[in-house]
């Protein structure tokens, strides 16, 4: 597969994010526009069923863990989770230059910026979540929680890649001048960042 260039990259990045945010808004907009209620699927012996539940922020952190957080704690958590994404996207495509490596691996930060971004504005214009898919002994998942969980198996899979691809590079060299290759690498990255940006 050929490796695109940073600037077709970064396009097809946002192409993605901006397409997964829509599905994501429009299942929302059906959700809430068909008015489903709270019901409950006590009698469903399925692992995985359709549970329509209404949740507002923090519901899960509160149930699971006894933990409450109010609305500009979510904002700001929100907000530090789509810098963190955006952070690790730019450094995803940096490591594709550098290595060669095939576009898949901007799938784990794309879905997580579309994951932090379409939650925040379903907050923004609802105030809630509205999950509807239930998982036996799991809890109740929504289109962000999807996007997250995917994003979470990607960046483990995104994690062995690259260092299957260190590897190749590195092979030949002793420990210490890894360490100072990984260090230039990372170096570098800096500066083009704070250069282009």
């Amino acid at each position: 597969m050929k490796v695109l260039n940073k600037r077709k990259s970064k396009l097809l990045s946002l192409v993605m994010i901006v397409f997964m945010i829509g599905v994501h808004m429009f299942v929302a907009f059906m959700l809430n526009y068909y008015h489903y209620s709270d019901q409950t699927c006590s009698g469903s012996r399925l692992i995985v069923h359709f549970h329509p539940e209404i949740n507002e922020a923090g519901s899960f952190l509160n149930l699971k863990f006894g933990i409450t957080y109010n609305e500009p704690v979510f904002i700001l958590m929100t907000v530090a989770g789509l810098f963190a994404g955006i952070l690790f996207l730019l450094y995803v495509l940096f490591l594709r230059e550098v290595y060669s490596a095939v576009i898949c691996v901007i799938i784990s930060p794309v879905f997580f910026i579309s994951g932090c971004i379409g939650r925040f504005l379903e907050r923004l214009i609802w105030g809630y979540t509205f999950d509807f898919i239930a998982v036996r002994n799991i809890g109740i998942l929504d289109v962000c929680d999807l996007y997250l969980t995917i994003g979470c198996i990607a960046l483990v899979i995104t994690a062995v890649y690259f260092q299957v691809c260190e590897n190749k590079q590195t092979r030949e060299m002793n420990r210490g001048e890894k360490k100072r290759i990984l260090k230039e690498i990372n170096k570098k990255f800096w500066e083009d960042l704070f250069n282009r940006y």
